[in-house]
């Protein structure tokens, strides 16, 4: 059974995305999975912080990488706007020591998917400090990212780790501008696919990428992919789902939303086809189009 993964730990109590509120709503809620971005900081510990300029979410500034815990933890979240507009909310910014910290004093089932934000320069040891705060809740949290060389050496520090890799930055079908910037290939292929690679048989040609592709972090034990992304390949007659389970792996598609009929439909359809997680922002009312009983 499809199970939901509430994005940046929202629910409909419309609480600020990536915030200690929001997950308390979660674990209050028993919601299988929370999903939170998390960005190392300068001095230790990590920020819950989906974006790289605290300006663009907090009363702070400056690279959220640049910033101690110490002052991280003088700042508050703002509502999002221009700038001019922005103006500060009462919750505070969070660290991932307090996500922690709740989990340990949770009974409850939710298990909470750390996103690692780290395609810029992160110091020397922060994965490490990032491996030992997870420690002691290692049976309900998992990282992922976009970035394979991170996940490669969180592997290698802490092999009992569990990891996710979305391999966006290798394969997408529409995003010309990744995260920090890099730009994918400049012409799009045969298949809509921002690939460099030869034009080859559709189903052969997801195959092969793939294949290549599941070479960077073989300790993954579940992909992230973009929803659109394996449905064009299924429409090219190359199975994801089916790929990734006879290899042992899971798949999320994300981020589902039931925004218009089109979304339901293709929700149905990455259901129907074995997705074993959806990412999205509106769990409660996505699990009312595709079935009653979804662990929300």
């Amino acid at each position: 059974m499809v199970k939901m993964i509430h994005h940046a730990a929202r629910t409909t109590a419309g609480l600020p995305a990536n915030s200690l509120a929001a997950l308390a709503e979660c674990l209050r809620l028993g919601v299988h999975t929370a999903e939170i971005d998390i960005t190392p900081l300068a001095d230790g510990d990590c920020l819950l912080a989906h974006d790289t300029e605290l300006a663009d979410f907090s009363t702070g500034s400056g690279p959220v990488g640049k910033c101690t815990v110490a002052a991280a933890r003088e700042l508050r979240l703002a509502r999002p706007g221009r700038s001019a507009e922005r103006k500060a909310t009462d919750d505070r910014l969070g660290l991932l020591s307090e996500v922690v910290a709740r989990l340990r004093a949770d009974t409850g089932p939710t298990h909470i998917q750390l996103d690692l934000k780290a395609d810029g320069v992160v110091r020397p040891g922060a994965l490490a400090t990032l491996a030992t705060i997870m420690s002691s809740v290692q049976d309900r949290v998992f990282v992922t990212s976009t970035n394979d060389a991170r996940l490669r050496e969180l592997h290698t520090l802490a092999p009992w780790l569990r990891l996710g890799f979305d391999p966006m930055t290798h394969l997408d079908t529409h995003q010309r501008t990744l995260p920090g910037g890099r730009i994918v290939p400049p012409h799009a292929g045969e298949h809509g696919c921002f690939d460099d690679g030869a034009a080859r048989a559709s189903a052969n040609y997801f195959a092969d990428r793939f294949a290549e592709i599941a070479t960077l972090v073989p300790a993954a034990g579940t992909w992230f992919v973009r929803g659109e992304l394996i449905l064009r390949a299924l429409d090219a007659s190359f199975d994801l789902p089916a790929y990734l389970h006879a290899r042992g792996l899971l798949l999320d598609a994300w981020t589902i939303d039931p925004t218009e009929d089109a979304a339901v439909a293709a929700a149905r359809r990455l259901v129907a086809i074995g997705c074993d997680y959806l990412t999205t922002n509106e769990a409660e009312r996505l699990a009312t189009y595709i079935g009653a009983g979804v662990p929300r």
